[in-house]
């Protein structure tokens, strides 16, 4: 089998059967296909999840259950290949790192080339949507940008205070599922959209200023 990176195969649990039993398998992500294996070295797999129109839903962990770190793919069809009738598979991983690493893994194949995907993943895949869109910054960037400038120049503590984190949760499930989100709409109070502001910059796997820029920054301040 050919060797991926950490994130795209690996060992999860999966839900299934009519008592929910866990069965541990040896999940493959290849483009938007999820495959199970009883084993690594097996050649045909034991099921696949046709991904496209799905979503990844990461459910809150329970400190005294063994088998916590559980997120679910939502799933409107299967592929014709799978072998189960339901709507939706149960996953556990063994750590919440490894958890991260598959939700980041399984969201860019959802919605990598559709503008979404954008927490955790690099300013330079983002732009390769938004430069089709003819947007020289990251949608998430100009709409906060532009809602703070028109809401919250006189706000005392604009960076400082946190915002709602259920709404702020919300937020970052619609831009990474590249929906369609209107600030002024949704009548979010200017602290939540700094706070998603502030977690898109602190999630890049990048800084926004550049290591080998630092220093010429900090001459210049």
């Amino acid at each position: 089998m050919e060797k991926r990176k950490k994130g795209t195969c690996g060992w999860l649990k999966k839900q299934g059967g009519v008592m929910k039993t866990w069965h541990r398998r040896w999940f493959v992500l290849n483009g938007s296909v999820l495959f199970y294996f009883t084993r690594p070295d097996e050649t045909k797999s034991q099921g696949s999840y046709f991904l496209d129109g799905q979503r990844v839903i990461v459910h809150s962990p329970n400190p005294d259950d063994p088998d916590k770190y559980t997120f679910e793919i939502v799933a409107s069809k299967l592929c014709k290949y799978a072998r189960s009738d339901t709507e939706s598979v149960l996953l556990c991983a063994a750590s919440d790192e490894e958890r991260k690493l598959w939700v980041k893994s399984l969201t860019w194949a959802l919605y990598g080339g559709k503008g979404g995907a954008i927490f955790g993943h690099s300013i330079e895949d983002t732009m390769k949507y938004e430069h089709k869109q003819f947007r020289s910054v990251p949608l998430i960037v100009e709409l906060c940008v532009e809602y703070l400038l028109k809401h919250g120049l006189e706000t005392e503590g604009l960076f400082r205070l946190p915002g709602r984190t259920v709404l702020i949760r919300e937020l970052k499930e619609k831009f990474d599922s590249a929906d369609r989100v209107s600030l002024e709409s949704l009548e979010v109070d200017v602290h939540t959209v700094a706070s998603l502001l502030k977690h898109y910059l602190r999630e890049l796997p990048e800084s926004i200023v550049p290591c080998e820029f630092y220093q010429k920054f900090m001459n210049i301040a």
